[in-house]
């Protein structure tokens, strides 16, 4: 997977919210343009799901978007 693609949707006007997949099957839900970094060249990423705790990907971990149709409503 292309990590350019990943920063496309990052900096999309409007943002929507997307679901970065690994090829290990776990899925990050990416909620907030902020919620994740790509570093400048590429070379890693860090998404932070919860806005508290984050994991640090490398571009050979990419399997996959799932882009939603509709934001996903927070509970307060």
């Amino acid at each position: 997977m292309d990590v350019e693609i990943i920063r496309k949707l990052r900096l999309a006007d409007p943002f929507r919210q997307f679901y970065v997949i690994l090829k290990d099957g776990r899925r990050f839900f990416v909620d907030k343009p902020y919620h994740l970094g790509i570093a400048p060249d590429g070379s890693h990423l860090m998404v932070s799901p919860n806005g508290r705790d984050s994991e640090h990907l490398m571009p050979d971990q990419l399997k996959d978007v799932d882009i939603l149709p509709q934001p996903i409503r927070q509970r307060n």
